[in-house]
């Protein structure tokens, strides 16, 4: 008598065999997958941005992670057509910068914030 289960302990796995004779077990494991506790690519985006009111350097710093998260990526986007983006995370701490020569664009700067384990 062979057996594979679970011992109901939510991690434990057991594989016995209570037999008088010689027995050959094939175990296959293909295709098992069991996701960890804190699976480290369990990521949320956290966003803030502002309106221009007028023209020059235009700074935007992300929000920090939640508890628990740690920022992994740092996104820079703007409605803008005419700015340029000259930094990211350089002058300001982790802030992206523009320079824009037109008013009334929206900017953003967005934190990835992933579950590591």
């Amino acid at each position: 008598y062979s057996g594979v289960g679970n011992e109901n302990t939510g991690r434990d796995f057991a594989i016995w065999n209570e037999s008088a004779g010689t027995v050959h077990v094939v175990i296959d494991v293909l295709g098992y997958f069991r996701k960890p506790d804190n699976y480290a690519l369990s990521c949320t985006q956290h966003s803030a941005s502002i309106t221009s009111i007028g023209t020059g350097f235009l700074s935007v710093a992300p929000p920090s992670c939640p508890t628990g998260r740690t920022r992994t990526g740092l996104l820079c986007d703007t409605t803008s057509s005419t700015s340029t983006l000259n930094a990211v995370g350089y002058g300001h701490s982790d802030a992206c910068e523009w320079s824009t020569t037109t008013n009334g664009s929206s900017y953003s700067a967005t934190s990835v914030c992933c579950a590591l384990p």
